[in-house]
């Protein structure tokens, strides 16, 4: 890979670095999780590889199996390669091009709002039929206890309609190109579990990047009624945001 700094890289198996032969590589500068995330361009492609070092749960490997059963029904990056070696994840996948929501100008937070309710009902409409990973309450919770932590708050557990969720469905994660859906990102948390959990994660997110007074006055009314939920269940919402506030 021309130009690639060597510092702190792992070596990468064999399949992947013929991949990724003739790009130039560079860490992507915004926030990660457990990935190190690297930027991969070369004249005519850019890609992105996601690589978590020492991991003792394969957590790359549940995205993949995500992209890999979502096979193009929803607009997200292309999987080009999932493989472990020396204990460490990479996971190497095409680029979606455009902006993440939360960069938008004012003047267009009304058309992306819209956008983000159109996306998240089709991801919510897709026959959930074999979906790999099942994010339900039980599971979530036993998740969190099983790292130590306290969930005491959490027993009164509403009533789960399980369809497939994103999981994290927050603004940097909904790409828009000129004004329309591009794609959306980092399935991490994808699997089964009651659309709420994306209700919670969307409203806070929105919230925290529009403003919460303008997000509880315009935002919200209005990405509920572009997804077409009149009925909206507060104590279930506020569920999962307290749910949602345990996860790193």
């Amino acid at each position: 890979m021309g130009g690639v700094p060597s510092t702190g890289l792992p070596s990468l198996p064999d399949e992947l670095a013929g991949l990724a032969e003739g790009y130039t590589l560079s860490r992507f500068p915004y926030y990660e999780t457990a990935a190190k995330i690297y930027r991969l361009s070369s004249d005519d492609s850019v890609l992105y590889l996601k690589i978590i070092e020492d991991q003792q749960t394969l957590s790359l490997e549940r995205e993949s199996s995500i992209l890999k059963w979502i096979d193009e029904r929803v607009p997200t990056p292309n999987l080009l390669y999932y493989g472990v070696q020396d204990g460490n994840e990479f996971q190497l996948t095409t680029e979606v091009t455009g902006i993440p929501t939360y960069q938008v100008e004012t003047t267009e937070r009304e058309h992306t709002v819209k956008a983000l309710g159109e996306a998240l009902r089709m991801i919510h409409s897709l026959d959930p039929s074999g979906c790999p990973i099942d994010n339900r309450i039980s599971n979530r919770l036993k998740q969190l206890q099983e790292n130590g932590v306290d969930t005491s708050h959490l027993k009164d557990q509403p009533d789960e309609i399980l369809m497939f969720t994103h999981g994290d469905y927050c603004l940097p994660n909904i790409i828009i190109n000129e004004g329309e859906l591009s794609g959306v990102i980092d399935w991490d948390y994808a699997g089964l579990a009651d659309p709420y959990a994306d209700f919670a994660s969307c409203i806070w997110s929105m919230g925290y990047n529009y403003g919460l007074e303008e997000t509880a006055e315009r935002w919200e009314p209005y990405f509920f009624m572009v997804y077409g939920l009149d009925d909206i269940n507060v104590g279930k919402l506020a569920y999962y945001r307290k749910m949602m506030d345990l996860f790193p």
